[in-house]
């Protein structure tokens, strides 16, 4: 495979230019250390002294996945990512597919998976399915799916599902993902849980989402968290706050977004901006918006900074409250440039002219959201 890549990259002059054992020269090269600590390649032999296989340095590979010691990325021409997925092996073909991917070689990982998954690799089956879906090959990506499903792959069945549920087949996809859940794949649990939500059966959604939770899955804690946050129960509620807690602790934006609405629904402004403010410097703009509210009075230069962000991010809510608190501050014209955007960006909501005129009397606060369900998993 390197005889064929390096092969590759000689222009017409320099194979006119080199004998005929240019490649053992240059693999013996490749192979001779650097500062007596290194080198390119590793030679490999089945008989002493006659090497039949070169391996890249491990020093080699580890700067390529860091990208230390330089700010330039590696760029692996169309060329050699062709020759590389014609001759990796069966066993290979996932993760030189899953490497192509990340390099957006689209057409070089369909080819890898593609030969992965006709060998029978179960993970490959679900990485070729979802990339074909991505590409718009519904049929194409429903049979390989189904393939991995039917052969046990836990993946390949949530991923099914997820397929099903987007094509409206909702009873296949339930059946699909139940199987995935029943496996024990905490995505599948996710994934299940959230089409049981989005079907209304909220005790079986919330008994899925607890047990996906249970496994750090980010959006089945702010699943849970939610459907308990809806409820008239006291318990409910006090045992959503944990959630929306524990999912913030573990870097969720959204999660601390809602603990902080709960905690403001509850009169506690201090745990409110602490939960608010992580939301809002982790980059969500439903946090910002609220951290500027809160702060108009105990400090207008954040309040007007936090809001300023969040308007410019498209945050309705912030445009009108920007607006008002930049009226407080004598400065008219911003202020009516805000409104103005507010207005426009209202309209587009489909907010009535009169409906604007009464928001206008006031800044919008409150918990400014039951934030969206996060999508699916896959």
């Amino acid at each position: 495979m390197i005889h064929d890549a390096a092969l590759s990259l000689l222009t017409d002059t320099l194979r006119a230019s080199v004998g005929v054992d240019w490649f053992e020269r240059a693999a013996e090269w490749s192979c001779e250390l650097v500062r007596g600590e290194a080198s390119l390649l590793m030679a490999a032999a089945n008989e002493p002294g006659d090497p039949n296989a070169y391996y890249v340095h491990d020093a080699i590979t580890q700067i390529i996945r860091t990208g230390s010691g330089s700010e330039a990325r590696w760029q692996v021409p169309s060329g050699i990512w062709a020759i590389v997925t014609e001759q990796c092996s069966t066993d290979t073909a996932n993760s030189v597919g899953y490497a192509a991917a990340t390099a957006e070689q689209s057409a070089a990982a369909r080819n890898a998976w593609m030969k992965g998954a006709t060998a029978g690799d179960q993970i490959a089956m679900y990485n070729l399915g979802l990339l074909l879906h991505g590409e718009g090959d519904t049929n194409g990506a429903e049979e390989w799916l189904t393939r991995g499903a039917e052969d046990g792959g836990t993946a390949a069945m949530y991923g099914l599902g997820i397929l099903l549920a987007d094509t409206g087949r909702a009873g296949e996809a339930e059946g699909w993902l139940g199987k995935a859940a029943a496996a024990g794949d905490p995505i599948g649990m996710y994934n299940f849980a959230r089409l049981l939500h989005e079907q209304h059966q909220l005790k079986r959604a919330k008994r899925w989402y607890e047990k996906a939770a249970n496994y750090g899955i980010h959006e089945a804690i702010f699943g849970l968290a939610s459907i308990l946050s809806e409820s008239d129960e006291a318990t409910d509620l006090g045992a959503a706050l944990l959630w929306f807690s524990r999912g913030a602790s573990l870097g969720d934006a959204g999660c601390a977004f809602r603990a902080g609405s709960l905690y403001f629904e509850a009169a506690d402004r201090a745990k409110a901006e602490i939960y608010w403010r992580q939301a809002a410097e982790a980059g969500l703009p439903d946090g910002m918006g609220m951290l500027g509210y809160l702060l108009v009075s105990a400090d207008p230069d954040e309040a007007e900074a936090w809001m300023r962000r969040a308007a410019e991010a498209g945050h309705v809510n912030s445009m009108i409250n920007l607006s008002s608190l930049l009226k407080m501050r004598n400065r008219f014209e911003e202020s009516q440039r805000w409104a103005d955007r507010w207005s426009t960006a209202a309209s587009d909501q489909g907010i009535s002219p009169t409906t604007q005129t009464i928001l206008q009397r006031k800044p919008q606060g409150g918990p400014a959201g039951r934030t969206r369900r996060p999508p699916r998993r896959k």
